[in-house]
């Protein structure tokens, strides 16, 4: 027979196991035991001590709470623990932080990158875009308007900002919510997005960069603008109107980031359009000295140095 926990061999009719201490069932391979014939009773002969037989691994036996290790660390002259895994740990954890808050800098989770909420202000490109922008409210709750160009008042729509996605200028943003003048109510029925992207330049004055707009309908047709700024004072420019069939060419400017040229050379050869501001020349923006540090004010000549337009941006304090 067998014991039943630590496998080891039994006489037969063991009750108890010597080597674990575990109960016998008293059965001996796996048979009933059977009942022994009464013997004479002898004194057993001394038997000298042998060693144990080695013994088969078994499962550990539950162990009883013990007393906590001494602190040898603690002990007069014993060796000191070395604190080097706790710092080179700690480094690595700090180096992960570091890590994991620049990627979060750059996607703009934390308001780093283009993420970051739009200067509030007033931005006209007259005689390029023939809207201006109107931003205003807190970060996370501001709010676009579409208004009158060159100086007006009169607001065509309203919605709230918020991202939607972004290109390799940084995030694009997307105007929800959109409410509309009861003077232009009938644009209500058909106007299904708007999007745009400014220059992060904007926060100084400046606009130097590429400004985006573009307004799709409901019925397939994309508008568009996009306006370059260049660092050399150039201004390439293209504001266009797409059918249905060109209407996925139409969004892609504004996710893919395309130049003004792309648009000309892509979109705007491709697509059945209804006008274009600015492209045939290169304009020129020069600017126009300003005692107020809020207001920004840049003339556009064509290439006869006559004006063209006039690009302003009117900061909030």
């Amino acid at each position: 027979m067998f014991c039943p926990k630590c496998g080891r061999e039994l006489p037969d009719g063991s009750t108890f196991c010597p080597w674990c201490g575990a109960a016998s069932t008293g059965v001996a391979n796996g048979s009933q035991p059977k009942a022994a014939d009464p013997a004479p009773v002898q004194t057993p002969a001394p038997v000298a001590p042998s060693a144990p037989a080695p013994v088969a691994p078994s499962a550990p036996a539950p162990v009883a709470p013990s007393a906590p290790a001494p602190d040898y660390a603690a002990a007069p002259g014993a060796p000191k623990r070395s604190k080097k895994p706790l710092v080179l740990g700690g480094i690595a954890v700090v180096a992960v932080a570091a890590v994991v808050a620049i990627v979060l800098f750059a996607t703009g989770v934390l308001g780093g990158g283009g993420t970051k909420s739009i200067p509030n202000g007033r931005y006209s490109l007259y005689g390029i875009i023939p809207y201006d922008f109107r931003v205003s409210g807190d970060a996370g709750e501001q709010t676009l308007e579409l208004v009158e160009t060159n100086g007006g008042t009169a607001v065509l729509c309203s919605g709230t900002l918020v991202p939607d996605g972004s290109n390799s200028y940084g995030t694009i943003w997307r105007v929800e919510d959109i409410e509309f003048s009861p003077e232009y109510s009938s644009s209500s029925t058909t106007t299904d997005s708007i999007r745009v992207q400014f220059p992060e330049s904007i926060a100084e004055g400046d606009p130097t960069g590429t400004w985006y707009l573009e307004i799709s309908e409901s019925n397939g047709n994309v508008m568009y603008s996009v306006v370059q700024f260049s660092e050399d004072g150039t201004v390439q420019a293209i504001s266009s109107s797409v059918h249905l069939e060109a209407a996925d060419l139409a969004t892609s400017v504004l996710d893919d980031a395309l130049s003004a040229e792309d648009v000309f050379n892509g979109v705007y050869q491709r697509s059945n359009y209804r006008g274009d501001y600015g492209f045939s020349e290169t304009l020129t923006l020069t600017s126009v000295p300003n005692a107020d540090p809020l207001i920004h004010v840049y003339y556009l000549e064509n290439q006869n140095g006559e004006l063209h337009g006039i690009v302003s941006i009117q900061l909030d304090e």
